[in-house]
């Protein structure tokens, strides 16, 4: 049977890009679109596509759509490619089992090795996804080895806006550990204010 690929995005000039790129490099292949994501799983079942090419932005809850995409056919492979930039998110995407990620920036060379790729029964992950994980676990790795598990529970409360006596209570310590702790971190870390303290977890990734 021919191999079919479904490029499925709302955005009608990304969607006709990727479409134009496969079909210059896969000519051999059939390659439908949809621009209704409502309609995606509906197509899916009517037409036993080998590939979908979706961003999962485009639906309210994506893990349901992904667990509905694997459950539909155990051949269908699944190629994400978004402009999200939430590493914990596409952590867990890529946790899901999808076949490949890649952001809408990358280069048409990998856009062209993903699918060939993904068709062969492989993976593929574009080179800014990876070093972006690669980047995110360094920095989680870099916190670890400076803080001990109670101060990355409370610098993760702290940057969710917990004020002390909700920590100390959530965590079942005194106000006073809570504050020794602050201080504590604000040492190690080499910051000076409850503010830096903030801004370091949600650059680190502690807090979306």
């Amino acid at each position: 049977m021919c191999k079919s690929i479904l490029v499925s995005d709302n955005q009608t000039i990304v969607r006709k890009g990727i479409v134009s790129i496969l079909k210059n490099d896969f000519t051999e292949l059939k390659i439908d679109e949809n621009d209704e994501p409502k309609l995606l799983l509906k197509k899916l079942e009517e037409n036993k596509h080998s590939l979908v090419i979706v961003d999962y932005l485009q639906y309210q809850d994506s893990d349901k759509l992904l667990k509905s995409l694997q459950k539909l056919s155990p051949q269908l492979k699944v190629l994400i490619v978004s402009q999200d930039d939430d590493v914990e998110k596409i952590k867990e995407v890529i946790q899901l089992g999808v076949e490949g990620f890649l952001t809408r920036h990358c280069e048409t060379e990998e856009m062209v090795n993903a699918v060939r790729r993904i068709l062969q029964g492989k993976r593929f992950f574009c080179q800014t996804i990876t070093d972006r994980l690669l980047e995110f676990e360094s920095e989680k790795e870099e916190i670890d080895t400076k803080l001990s598990k109670r101060e990355l529970e409370i610098l993760t409360l702290v940057a969710k806006g917990k004020t002390t006596n909700e920590i100390a209570q959530k965590l079942f310590i005194s106000v006073h550990t809570v504050n020794s702790h602050r201080k504590n971190m604000l040492k190690k870390l080499g910051l000076k204010s409850p503010i830096e303290l903030v801004t370091y977890a949600m650059d680190k990734g502690l807090v979306s």
